[in-house]
């Protein structure tokens, strides 16, 4: 995880000094839906998830599928407080998705954690020496 938000800062120039919080959210009860539904459904959850994570984050941030059903929401210098209010934002407009085959509760859990930049590129160096 600490890689991938180390390259992320290095590609995007999030400046040495900063902070990224990295959001990680989970489909809650996900293989209930496989199992309930199908793949085919449960492929749609993903992607909806996907999407609506997508439209609600600025454009200088990175929504990412982790694994599974799991994503990471990687944003760049944004204050604890705000952090706080997108995580629950994006969980209530998870909860409003709609599927086309089947009514399905939809909902993510989300846990937040925050990086120094200084200490990230500091770690990933420390690798190569």
């Amino acid at each position: 995880m600490r890689n991938l938000i180390s390259i992320y800062c290095w590609r995007t120039h999030v400046p040495i000094g900063g902070s990224v919080t990295a959001l990680m959210a989970d489909i809650d009860h996900f293989k209930s839906i496989n199992d309930a539904h199908g793949h085919f459904v449960g492929d749609q959850v993903i992607c909806s998830v996907a999407h609506t994570l997508k439209s609600a984050i600025r454009a200088s941030d990175l929504v990412a599928r982790f694994w599974g059903e799991e994503f990471v929401v990687i944003l760049p210098n944004i204050p604890p407080k705000d952090a706080n209010t997108l995580a629950q934002r994006l969980r209530r407009k998870v909860s409003e998705i709609t599927t086309d085959t089947t009514p399905i509760a939809i909902t993510i859990s989300i846990g937040i954690s925050r990086f120094d930049t200084a200490e990230l590129f500091e770690s990933g160096l420390e690798h190569y020496d």
